[in-house]
């Protein structure tokens, strides 16, 4: 079973770009979405979306978010955090970068989000304030203890 850091974590993330985020409705209904990320080496989460999506306005109401990354075989991490919208023009401006890179790490993909109509793009960036992954590498039917390794973010 392995135990991970926060630099096998954020080296994990950096290798992936999809994430699946649910946001929760005004009412109290989940909304579940896939959606390609960026990660900082603060582990910040970052995505964009159309400011008239539904992510958008559950984010309006309620800023409480919980995303997961995984790779079979390999680890899921699970992220609890707090989605801000990104005003700021040069930040704005860094983050789709980040997230152009992050989508041309597949040759023959092309992100949804420029392929749907909709109004301007809002970009969010999520604060964790939980970490918590699973390793997905081994067989761990048969272990006693957990596969699970929390990440202590609060240094």
């Amino acid at each position: 079973m392995a135990t991970y850091t926060k630099q096998d974590i954020l080296r994990f993330l950096k290798e992936q770009s999809f994430m699946t985020l649910a946001t929760v409705s005004p009412d109290g209904a989940p909304h579940v979405v896939v959606l390609l990320y960026a990660v900082d080496d603060d582990l910040s989460i970052y995505f964009m979306t159309h400011e008239d999506s539904r992510k958008a306005a559950n984010l309006s109401d309620s800023n409480t978010v919980s995303l997961v990354v995984w790779e079979h075989k390999k680890m899921s991490v699970q992220i609890e955090g707090t989605a801000e919208a990104i005003t700021d023009e040069q930040k704005k401006d860094a983050v789709l970068g980040a997230l152009a890179e992050a989508g041309a790490k597949r040759e023959d993909f092309w992100p949804p989000i420029f392929r749907i109509r909709g109004g301007a793009y809002a970009v969010f960036r999520i604060k964790p304030n939980r970490i918590r992954c699973l390793d997905l590498a081994g067989d761990h039917m048969n272990e006693y203890h957990t596969p699970f390794t929390d990440l202590d973010i609060s240094v």
